[in-house]
């Protein structure tokens, strides 16, 4: 999996919705200009798995495919678009201040060559959008679960910022992140709203545990210690692996 070294357990995680354009798209818009920092960009507010503000790349003189170093410079001038994005999601009144994590901000742009992270070469026709999110003021690594469902429900719908590099029939989109590809796809009602989103995960053993649970007695209470000793109730161990 992009972004971890160790590997692990194929895990499949679908997010159900239905993710209805009422629902998802709260200010009723599939794009629109977002004024912030004396800046305008066309952003795609999208509430899927997480309030999110997706922001057209090329129009911040962006790419969508920056390294981590160059996008932690752009992070000054990509956060009041982050304040604004939660000012248009209803999560605060204007003026208020934003919180550090929601909305999820992030950049999009067109496929195009770059270098992973980890130093790997990613070709253009490996993926199909770019993506670079950002996460506590800095950059992500990759990109987050509930931050890979907005974008997967945002390529599944017409206008958006992220559905414009997809081809109109697509059921999944490949997401190029600063350490690799992430993949989601999702499936559609008849109307064309989308139901779920399924991306892939990993999961491997941290540690295994064990735990001492104190018997009982028979009256289903511990054994009470006998006279003028100390109570040690005796314990079975019980192996838990994490």
């Amino acid at each position: 999996m992009p972004g971890v070294a160790s590997g692990g357990v194929p895990v499949d995680l679908t997010f159900e919705g239905p993710f209805g354009r009422e629902r998802a798209f709260p200010t009723g818009r599939t794009s629109e200009a977002v004024q912030a920092g004396g800046r305008t960009g066309e952003a795609t507010i999208v509430s899927a798995g997480a309030p999110a503000l997706l922001l057209d790349a090329a129009g911040l003189g962006l790419t969508g495919a920056e390294g981590i170093a160059e996008l932690t410079e752009r992070v000054p001038m990509l956060t009041p678009f982050r304040a604004e994005g939660a000012v248009l999601h209803g999560i605060i009144a204007p003026g208020e201040p934003a919180p550090n994590a929601v909305p999820k901000t992030g950049v999009v742009g067109p496929a195009r060559d770059y270098v992973a992270s980890d130093g790997t070469a990613v070709a253009a026709g490996e993926y199909d959008v770019s993506v670079r999110m950002l996460s506590m003021h800095a950059p992500h690594p990759a990109i987050g679960l509930t931050s890979a469902v907005a974008v997967a429900v945002a390529a599944a719908t017409p206008g958006t910022v992220v559905s414009r590099y997809l081809p109109a029939d697509s059921r999944t989109v490949r997401i190029g992140t600063a350490s690799g590809v992430v993949e989601a796809s999702w499936t559609t009602a008849p109307d064309g709203t989308v139901e779920a989103v399924s991306l892939h995960r990993a999961a491997r053993r941290l540690a295994t545990a064990v735990l001492h649970v104190p018997t009982a007695g028979a009256a289903g209470q511990p054994e009470a210690p006998a006279e003028g000793a100390q109570h040690r109730p005796a314990a079975a161990p019980l192996a838990v692996p994490a």
